[in-house]
């Protein structure tokens, strides 16, 4: 009966083992996440392993031949307990490709709330309350970018995507500091926004 096992891999070699079982007819499965990669200015969308050095296999272990995921080229070993390979539910990798497809279009649908040059105000962790520029997604992950200003000078910070909201107009001058309310001797300043 074909089941699912979890196949440990040198880090970076899942692709390439999965590609080599395909080849000997064994269905595979690699959970990957979409992460930029590179400078800032020249970052690009890739793929990568949610399970670093892991990969999935759905095979009958009774009836396969052993030697096409033993010595599969990135191949270390099957995950086992003892000397018995650990099954894993159809429920388990189900789940697992739901999630990650859950994660990506949450990430997507939280991020496209804001558009690059767009003034934030960080509303929790260690930059409470601080006015910033969104800059744009850092991976896949939960974080994004933003730009702050620090002395005088804009730096890049990643923060959580969830610790942000939409800035006030009257907030919209990192760094500027309060407005003033008076011109001197007591006469306001009515400002438009």
């Amino acid at each position: 009966m074909q089941q699912w096992y979890a196949l440990h891999t040198k880090v970076y070699a899942e692709q390439k083992a999965a590609r080599e079982l395909h080849r000997h007819g064994i269905e595979t499965y690699v959970p990957e996440i979409s992460s930029k990669v590179g400078t800032s200015g020249k970052s690009t969308a890739k793929r990568v392993a949610f399970f670093p050095g892991y990969l999935f296999m759905n095979v009958d272990l009774s009836s396969a031949n052993a030697a096409h995921w033993r010595w599969a080229s990135g191949v270390r070993h099957i995950v086992s307990y003892g000397e018995r390979p650990v099954a894993i539910p159809e429920e388990i990798i189900g789940l697992i490709k739901r999630q990650l497809a859950q994660r990506e279009a949450k990430v997507v649908n939280r991020t496209l709330r804001f558009k690059k040059g767009d003034y934030v105000r960080i509303a929790d962790g260690p930059f409470n309350d601080m006015i910033a520029i969104f800059e744009g997604t850092n991976t896949a992950s939960e974080r994004v970018t933003v730009l702050m200003d620090f002395l005088g000078r804009l730096s890049r910070v990643r923060v959580e995507i969830d610790a942000l909201e939409p800035a006030r107009p009257r907030e919209h001058r990192p760094g500027a500091g309060p407005r003033r309310r008076t011109r001197g001797k007591g006469r306001p300043i009515r400002y438009a926004d």
